[in-house]
């Protein structure tokens, strides 16, 4: 043998494995990313201090308004990992027992929704919708033909959205970090349109892009939140999901277990009750017995008075025969 028993399929890591089922992985993989974003801004801030270093040229990666740049490689990398994660939701809730409507099938959607943003912040594809919806329509509506974007993308996530809080609302932290990362798109959506412009130039050109950073990273935080619930509640190790309806199991168990005990309460006062019957009866008869019994000795007596001298000792002799022969 070549290999290592390590080195069977049975030992290698499940692809469940990739999720992060504990809080405080949670919270570093949130610090890193943060802390990444952190970076980009200062670097950002700090390039033309390396000109002599890097050359001009090279500076392009470090500036936050220019393609491509360090920025656009992190928010390909977060929104790639988004869609992975959501192949994993969508690989475990398919085998939700409840699901009568087949709700699991959105995150296929939700995944191909993330892997087209994905190849846009790689390729571009918003300046092609841009191209395409000036050729249609003849306009760009506002400024540069930004809105044309804005609007596509509107028009496909909205039904996907809603769709998605029907699934995701088991898990209200996962909600809610969602909520957040459609917050910094839309202001980042507002200031690229210069619908929010700041006092500013050079705060509104870093601002844009530090918002698409941070919505990038709440997005892939909160799939990361809802797929650990997700697969604690296929591991039956439900950590926040649907605590009403344990209490309400709890209760139900309770009234259960009162039941059986009112129940075995009931039947034992009844087997008492035939205990005792059945002791009266016993009582009742042998008492009976024993009235036969002097009635017939009493009669017996009554018959002896009657008889005379010589046929109560024959009698007596009777009865000491019989005793012998018993």
């Amino acid at each position: 043998m070549k290999y290592a028993e390590a080195a069977r399929a049975d030992c290698e890591a499940r692809i469940s494995d990739l999720i992060p089922t504990r809080i405080y992985s949670l919270l570093c993989w949130f610090l890193g990313g943060f802390a990444l974003v952190t970076g980009l801004v200062v670097l950002h801030g700090y390039r033309l201090q390396w000109v002599q270093y890097l050359g001009s040229g090279s500076l392009s990666i470090l500036d936050l308004t220019q393609q491509p740049n360090l920025a656009s490689w992190f928010s390909t990398v977060a929104l790639a990992v988004a869609s992975f994660t959501a192949v994993l939701i969508y690989k475990i809730r398919r085998h939700r027992v409840d699901d009568y409507r087949a709700g699991y099938r959105i995150w296929v959607w939700a995944a191909g929704f993330l892997l087209l943003a994905s190849l846009n912040t790689a390729a571009g594809l918003e300046d092609v919708t841009r191209g395409i919806a000036f050729h249609l329509t003849g306009t760009l509506i506002l400024g540069d033909g930004y809105v044309w974007w804005v609007l596509l993308v509107v028009a496909a996530f909205v039904p996907l959205a809603c769709l998605l809080t029907l699934d995701l609302r088991r898990s209200p932290g996962a909600t809610l970090v969602l909520l957040s990362a459609i917050g910094c798109y839309g202001m980042a959506a507002l200031l690229r349109m210069q619908i929010i412009a700041p006092g500013d130039v050079q705060a509104q050109e870093i601002l844009t892009p530090v918002a698409t950073l941070l919505g990038h990273l709440m997005i892939v935080m909160g799939l990361w939140i809802f797929a650990r619930s997700v697969y604690l509640g296929a591991q039956e190790k439900v950590p926040l999901e649907k605590m009403a309806g344990a209490k309400k199991n709890r209760g139900s168990a309770a009234e259960i277990k009162l039941g059986v005990k009112n129940g075995s309460q009931e039947k034992h006062l009844q087997d008492t009750s035939q205990t005792c019957k059945t002791d009266l009866e016993i009582g009742a008869e042998t008492e009976s017995c024993h009235d036969n019994l002097a009635d017939s000795s009493d009669t017996e007596t009554k018959q002896s008075n009657r008889l005379s001298k010589a046929e109560r000792r024959r009698l007596r002799k009777q009865q000491r025969r019989q005793n012998k022969a018993a």
